[in-house]
């Protein structure tokens, strides 16, 4: 490397830490941990790549501490400064002082992201709501996202993530630091390619309690689904586990979930074997139950037929039996 180039990358150093310092100090005061973890998001896709926002919000790291470049919304003399686009923060940013505004969602679906996920996100760790979903991410999950236990909403979808789910987004594990997700109610990552099989909590670990939304339909994921998986998820009302390489059979477990919550069950495009479960009708509140497109055979339980609001039963190509429960 020549002493011009050496230079150069020394110089464009400084002027990154120049910026982060200026926002950091400017009147939204955002802590600088998180001004380093947006710019990192916006460093890696460089500086035109939310053009197609109104140019007041576009993320600006080349004129910071000008007035409509700064990432929170801010009040001056009496005029409302909107901060940059899908960044919400605390209500803090004006009044706390340096260190008392963060970020707490960043909404940014459909806005031409590309690249990997940069694991400095995780270090937003007031972060409540994370949306990248529609855009063209690639690579694995920042493993470092299990430490942000304060995520409620962690949306990933319609992308081209790959590699393994990991185990910190759904166990509770006592080897990782802060990997308490007590309040992570949304977890979709659907449609991408994430591979391996779902998470399997040991008997050390136990499934998030509060999760009401799982969505990893349409990736490639294979093997059983996790014994844990439905008795330990007692507040689910959505699990769409459609177009994997699931095999084995449908545990009897599916059961487990919580009758009073559970309403929409895929199963759909899968590889399992066997026969539909009786346990399936223990799930009274159920509107939309499906099973297509899998190897199952023998009949539809007669259980079904304790469904009370029942919209949807998918059992479409499965070789099932003509024997039609009457309630159906």
């Amino acid at each position: 490397m020549g002493f011009v180039t050496i230079s150069l990358y020394f110089l464009l150093l400084n002027a990154a830490a120049t910026m982060v310092e200026t926002l950091t100090t400017s009147n939204g005061t955002l802590a600088t941990s998180d001004v380093e973890a947006l710019y990192a998001l916006w460093e890696a896709n460089g500086p035109d790549w939310n053009f197609q926002v109104d140019p007041s919000q576009q993320w600006n790291f080349t004129s910071p501490n000008t007035t409509g470049t700064e990432p929170c919304v801010t009040y001056s003399n009496g005029t409302v400064h909107f901060g940059w686009w899908g960044v919400t923060c605390s209500y803090y940013c004006d009044t706390k002082g340096p260190g008392g505004c963060y970020v707490q969602a960043l909404e940014l679906a459909r806005f031409s992201i590309t690249g990997a996920i940069p694991s400095l996100l995780a270090t937003l760790e007031h972060m409540a709501i994370l949306r990248l979903d529609t855009n063209s991410l690639t690579g694995p999950i920042p493993t470092e996202f299990s430490k942000m236990s304060r995520l409620e909403t962690l949306s990933l979808s319609h992308n081209s993530l790959t590699g393994s789910i990991p185990k910190g987004l759904m166990c509770h594990t006592p080897d990782i630091e802060s990997s308490k997700h007590d309040v992570l109610y949304w977890l979709d990552l659907s449609v991408n390619s994430i591979s391996s099989t779902l998470p399997d909590c040991s008997e050390s670990d136990y499934m998030l309690s509060e999760l009401s939304v799982l969505d990893v339909s349409h990736n490639s994921l294979s093997s059983s689904i996790p014994p844990a998986l439905f008795s330990a998820m007692q507040q689910l009302t959505a699990l769409d586990l459609e177009g994997n390489l699931f095999s084995s059979s449908v545990p009897s477990s599916i059961g487990l979930l919580n009758a009073s919550m559970i309403e929409y069950l895929s199963l759909s495009v899968n590889m399992f074997t066997g026969t539909i479960p009786s346990s399936v009708g223990n799930l009274v509140r159920m509107n939309n139950f499906a099973v297509a497109v899998n190897d199952l055979h023998g009949t539809i339980p007669e259980a079904l037929c304790r469904f009370l609001n029942v919209v949807t039963i998918n059992v479409a190509t499965c070789k099932l039996s003509s024997t039609i429960p009457s309630c159906i």
